[in-house]
């Protein structure tokens, strides 16, 4: 992949990255279809990514970007599946009221730390 392409999506990934940690609070699984590329564009991009900072010594963003990857492979199934999984663990949430409780909590308090981060 070019170096430019793998950039760009890798710039549009940094920007979704708070949304999947949103979508991880609630469900367990995602369908792919809410990843802003292809699964397998992403990937490419991330590793093309991961070997220009390794060449140029930055460790910290290299283990970033593959702890990404790891959660693009391990979060995201094909959209049916997902789907069922949503279902599921919406039905849990609502027939569970302390789930759902915990689960709500749980987005809020990611929410605040995002936007700690970015300092609103």
């Amino acid at each position: 992949m070019k170096i430019e392409r793998a950039e760009r999506i890798f710039k549009d990934w940094k920007k979704y990255v708070e949304i999947n940690d949103k979508l991880e609070k609630v469900f367990s699984s995602i369908p792919e279809s809410f990843l802003p590329y292809p699964k397998q564009t992403l990937l490419d991009a991330l590793d093309t990514m991961a070997e220009i900072y390794h060449d140029s010594g930055d460790t910290k963003t290299t283990e970033a970007i593959q702890a990404s990857s790891v959660i693009i492979h391990m979060g995201y199934k094909d959209d049916e599946e997902a789907m069922r999984d949503m279902s599921k663990t919406l039905v849990l949430m609502i027939n569970n009221p302390e789930l759902m409780e915990a689960k709500l909590a749980l987005l809020k308090k990611t929410t605040a730390s995002w936007a700690k981060q970015k300092k609103i």
